[in-house]
């Protein structure tokens, strides 16, 4: 049993090593880090809050969500190919027709999401509070896209 070491005005009750032991896993397959439930309660809040509310058991997390749906992401990937090659074929047939079909379903997008902004803004935060101004502020933004987008389309038109 090594001697315990006292510093000044400290109460050693056990020459154990502190923390105990605890597991690890390899994070993105690259470095070592313990596992959140193993560790000691009093170090738990320590590991969990790293940055901020965000933690490295929230990465931890991440990651292995994104290991475990690597074959939702390829599905997604072929699936994005398959219509970009439909969209390019009927873009060969029906170039005018899709060119302007884009160009209305882009302008009713931009100002949907400005009056979605908008009223969700209205509807979820008082006046004077700084959140719903950013929103609002956010869905003027939008409007002012919105105005240049259609100047532009008029513009070229």
């Amino acid at each position: 049993m090594a001697d315990c070491k006292l510093s000044e005005g400290s109460i050693v009750k056990s020459c154990e090593p502190q923390p105990g032991p605890y597991d690890s896993s390899l994070f993105l397959d690259r470095w070592c880090f313990p596992v959140y439930s193993s560790l000691d309660p009093s170090l738990q809040s320590e590991y969990n809050n790293v940055i901020g509310q965000f933690g490295l058991d929230d990465l931890d997390m991440y990651a292995r969500d994104i290991r475990l749906a690597w074959k939702v992401y390829l599905i997604c990937v072929f699936s994005i190919f398959v219509l970009i090659f439909f969209w390019n074929l009927m873009l060969n047939q029906f170039a005018e027709i899709l060119a302007w079909f884009a160009i209305f379903l882009c302008a009713a997008g931009l100002a949907i999401l400005a009056l979605g902004i908008k009223y969700y803004s209205d509807s979820n935060y008082p006046v004077d509070d700084s959140t719903g101004k950013w929103l609002t502020i956010g869905s003027y933004f939008v409007w002012a896209f919105f105005g240049i987008f259609l100047l532009s389309v008029l513009c070229s038109y």
